[in-house]
């Protein structure tokens, strides 16, 4: 049924599609007629011909220049202009028959009232068939390239909000660093080391539309490690990965915005100490990931620039999960007094 579909919707074939349709009228006027008239095959096939001009005045003409325009009253009247036209031809056509023996002479008088009316109507039925085709054809082609227009816009958005994690790591990991040489810390050499490796995965990873699971979160560690040595003591991480991670997929860099997220939101002083709960757990196609972090004292960090600063991040998630999880999925935030949990669960069954 697609395959016949797209055969008719395709304009390269747009002749065999009006051939078709054609010669399906044709067999069922004939089929309607051949038992109560003689030569009716001869004579629905001379019949075609007003038929034929009325439809291709309609679609070709009418339609684009008139109705299409919101001439309305012009158009109502060409179009019964149309239809006397073709009639007149039809009727014509009647009298060559009749006069060559394919009509008996004695059963119909040309121009009377029934005869005029039978042949309008008939003109009229397929024009109207062929009119309703034209119409439904083009409201489903508009439909598909709206879906076209609307995936493409969707694909760009996402690339859009998948390319602005990038930037957003590569800046917090390079002020780290600085932070490190400033201090003339020992430790900016692992810094480098572990960032080459996270850029690795970066790069040559997040190209794909999914990853496993146990990829992402090879690459949360690497990003926790990396934050333990900007940290140091002041840190205790808790992480807790269950499930099939290597046989469970998901788009690359997701979950990493909101442990990001967590270690901004537990920014505080120097003597401020760090807590962080990561959990993730993959159950029967269901995938939920909790970030648990501590939160340091009001007095010690802008409440208002901090949740602008934290709401960028959260906000990237969850346009993606809109836009890749449309109704399957939820995300919770739960901030209290001393904690800020977000928690992220996924139906990965389709």
């Amino acid at each position: 049924m697609n395959k016949l579909l797209a055969f008719v919707l395709n304009l390269n074939n747009r002749l065999y599609t009006h051939l078709l349709f054609w010669l399906a009228y044709y067999i069922l006027r004939v089929s309607a007629y051949l038992e109560r008239y003689p030569n009716t095959p001869q004579v629905q096939f001379f019949e075609l011909f007003a038929k034929v001009i009325a439809v291709y005045i309609n679609l070709y003409i009418l339609m684009p220049y008139l109705l299409k325009k919101k001439k309305n009253l012009l158009y109502g009247l060409s179009f019964l202009l149309n239809l006397a036209i073709c009639g007149v031809i039809q009727t014509e056509v009647v009298r060559q028959m009749m006069r060559s023996g394919i009509y008996d002479q004695s059963e119909y008088v040309l121009y009377s009232a029934h005869k005029t009316s039978s042949i309008v109507f008939a003109i009229f039925t397929v024009v109207a068939y062929a009119s309703i085709i034209k119409v439904l054809k083009k409201a489903y082609q508009n439909q598909q390239i709206n879906q076209q227009i609307n995936q493409e816009r969707l694909e760009n958005e996402l690339k859009f909000l998948k390319s602005q994690i990038n930037p957003h790591f590569l800046f917090n990991a390079l002020n780290n660093l600085y932070s490190l040489i400033l201090m003339q810390s020992n430790k900016a050499k692992d810094v480098v080391l572990k960032l080459s490796d996270l850029l690795s995965y970066m790069l040559y990873e997040t190209n794909q539309e999914l990853v496993s699971l146990a990829k992402d979160v090879e690459y949360l560690q690497g990003f926790i490690e990396l934050e333990k040595l900007r940290f140091g003591d002041e840190l205790t991480v808790e992480t807790h990965f269950e499930g099939d991670l290597a046989h469970t997929y998901l788009p690359p860099m997701l979950l990493v915005t909101l442990v990001e997220n967590a270690f901004k939101h537990s920014v505080g002083d120097e003597d401020t100490l760090v807590h962080i709960r990561i959990a993730l757990t993959c159950t029967d196609q269901q995938m939920v990931f909790e970030v648990e972090n501590s939160l340091p004292p009001p007095s010690t960090k802008d409440a208002t620039t901090h949740s602008k600063k934290s709401s960028i991040g959260l906000r990237n998630v969850q346009r993606r999960l809109e836009l890749l999880y449309p109704q399957k999925h939820t995300l919770e935030i739960h901030p209290s007094e001393n904690t800020y949990l977000v928690k992220l669960s996924v139906d990965l069954s389709n």
